[in-house]
């Protein structure tokens, strides 16, 4: 990481914005500062009543050779120098196609490509051939040679040669440090396939943060919101935040609201990444970005968006390879929910509609073989057939695939003759977990997490869940994961097995974790314990309990695995300066299937 910089409504004009005692008093005087790619550019709690410009670039840093990727794991092994640039941690590691050549060819039912590495990772996720179609690769017969589905039916290739692009879905991940000249770990693991060959770029963003939790701003924290309007009575601004031909930045912890056009908005942008930000209240596309590349769109929420809708990319000229992705995304809008147009090579994953007027997700303008992949989403209440609308709606036969999507309580949910049906898509109810009304009480719960009816909840998917709309990763095995934006939470109390004098335990039946939430003093000495019990059929990595601090390096103590015995875990830390709670976290890190594979927590104390 660079330097920081820091802003807050109530900062100096003059404000030199080195340190949070010069902090500048908006966004956008902040941006324009001296600062340098890899910076963080710090916001601290508050209301600003701006319309944000970003102004800038980050900066390319590393992409020679190739890099190897394990699923669940944060090493990556590359093929040439790391230390040599060098990369630095903060900076991000970006792999947007697993494959892409310009030699494919399909005869005798399989497709070939003398310069590809076809490898067994790469199994289930999409080809895009362009001019041709989008295909499910069904089996690879050898590194040169696949086997494809054609979910569409638009027909197979012919002898080419084609350019063909399998991508990724994956967005940016950051680095944590360098072990050495051809290792690196990431900070999250990699959550994606097993894959070796891959070519990459490594990159250093500028890093645009609203400092939600105070730790290194005001000391307090709360909401960082932006906002189109100067009353919160009307709407004073089209946007809230803008950029211009500016590439490499990383935008994280905004409410943006109340704007007549968008909440973010890009032209001609690329490496552009929006993560755990929320929109509301936006007349047009809380998030628009036209002629840009790299888009990534994760862990965000959007309501109220009534007269278009949720995401926007379009591209002009078309662009085959956009390698653009929307993921663990919560959208509840009035329009269309997402719109791709005119931009191949574009993922949509883990991603839940709340209620839209027309499609779900559409694509407009498309040319043959530019397309949209769409897996592991919850799809409903998509509620009108005017102009076409359906929750997927294609212009064109072969413009979306899908697979492992819930379509439920739809007018329509395909629009017929544009997007085939895949045979492991469902369409169960739409069965989250509601609030608990019980008088004068409110129960802690995850809201429109599945509930324990929910068929959605413990299902196949593309791959193992990395993970969700609020950051918690879950390492359950590909068969037992949950679609949507929100993983399983079902947590519940248990009579049947617990430790000593106690009469109950909480029981997680498979993979998952719990945060719990302490107030605490800061710099003072605390010991954080809790008892843990192993099913007979627990197996995978053990479970652990961390302690989080915003702003401090969170503590991880392992369980030794003793099946069908109880074990204390138990840490000793100090709380970090200006600290007012930490987060306790309570996980079950299970990957076998069948009965009996959960584990019990019980007795967590904090003094």
């Amino acid at each position: 990481m660079g330097d920081t910089w820091y802003a807050a409504p109530d900062g100096n004009p003059a404000g030199t914005g080195v340190d949070w005692d010069n902090r500048v008093d908006t966004i956008t005087a902040m941006i324009a500062l001296g600062w340098a790619a890899g910076d963080r550019l710090l916001a601290g709690p508050g209301v600003y009543r701006e319309e944000v410009l970003i102004d800038g670039n980050g900066a390319a840093v590393y992409d020679a050779g190739t890099v190897t990727v394990v699923n669940e794991s944060t090493t990556v092994t590359g093929t040439n120098d790391f230390t040599a640039t060098p990369v630095l941690p903060g900076d991000q590691l970006f792999i947007g196609n697993f494959e892409t050549q310009a030699d494919g060819a399909y005869a005798a039912g399989q497709f070939t490509s003398a310069g590809a590495n076809f490898q067994a990772g790469m199994v289930g996720y999409r080809i895009e051939v362009v001019g041709q179609g989008q295909y499910i690769i069904a089996s690879r017969v050898d590194a040169n040679t696949i086997t494809l589905t054609d979910v569409n039916g638009v027909g197979f290739p012919g002898a080419g040669p084609y350019t063909y692009y399998i991508t990724s879905g994956e967005g940016p991940y950051e680095v944590d440090s360098i072990t050495d000249a051809t290792h690196l770990e990431l900070v999250k693991p990699w959550s994606g396939p097993d894959l070796t060959g891959l070519v990459y770029k490594i990159y250093r963003p500028v890093y645009l943060i609203g400092d939600v939790s105070g730790t290194e701003t005001d000391g307090i924290g709360g909401v960082v919101r932006i906002t189109g309007s100067d009353d919160d009575e009307t709407t004073n601004r089209a946007l809230g935040i803008s950029a211009d031909t500016d590439n490499y930045w990383m935008i994280r912890g905004f409410r943006i609201d109340t704007c007549t056009t968008s909440a973010i908005y890009g032209d001609t942008c690329t490496y552009f990444t929006i993560e755990d930000c929320v929109f509301a209240d936006v007349d047009g596309y809380p998030v628009n970005f036209d002629d840009s590349d790299q888009t990534t769109v994760r862990r965000c929420i959007g309501m109220g968006a009534y007269s278009a809708g949720g995401v926007y990319l379009y591209s002009n000229p078309v662009s085959d390879n956009g390698q653009n992705l929307l993921e663990n995304l919560y959208l509840d809008c009035g329009g269309d929910m997402i719109i791709i147009a005119r931009t191949g090579g574009t993922t949509i994953k883990n991603c839940t509609s709340g209620f839209a007027s027309y499609s779900l997700i559409t694509t407009n303008n498309q040319t043959v073989g530019t397309g949209v992949f769409v897996h592991d989403c919850l799809l409903h209440n998509q509620c009108t057939t005017v102009g076409g609308s359906a929750a997927l709606e294609a212009a064109v036969l072969g413009q979306i695939i899908e697979q492992y999507n819930n379509l439920f309580s739809n007018v329509l949910d395909r629009k017929v003759g544009t997007v085939g049906i895949a045979a492991n898509s469902t369409t169960y109810p739409y069965l989250p977990s509601l609030p608990l009304m019980t008088g004068r009480t409110r129960n802690p719960m995850v809201w429109f997490a599945p509930s324990q009816w929910d068929e959605t909840r413990d299902n196949s998917g593309l791959y193992p869940k990395n993970e969700d709309l609020f950051g918690v990763h879950n390492e359950v095995s590909q068969t037992r994961r949950s679609w949507g934006a929100i993983h399983n939470y079902a947590t519940v109390r248990s009579t049947t097995q617990f430790y000593g004098s106690f009469a109950g335990s909480l029981y997680m039946e498979d993979a998952m974790e719990q945060q719990f939430v302490y107030p605490v003093k800061e710099s003072w000495g605390y010991t954080v314990t809790v008892w843990v019990y192993l099913e007979a059929n627990y197996a995978g990595n053990t479970p652990v309990m961390t302690v989080k601090q915003p702003g401090e390096t969170t503590v991880t103590v392992v369980s030794t695995g003793a099946i069908g015995s109880w074990e204390q875990l138990s840490t000793t830390f100090t709380t970090g300066a200006n600290l007012d709670f930490i987060s306790v976290g309570l996980k079950s890190r299970n990957t076998a299937a069948g009965a009996s594979v959960g584990c019990f927590f019980q007795d967590l104390n904090v003094n």
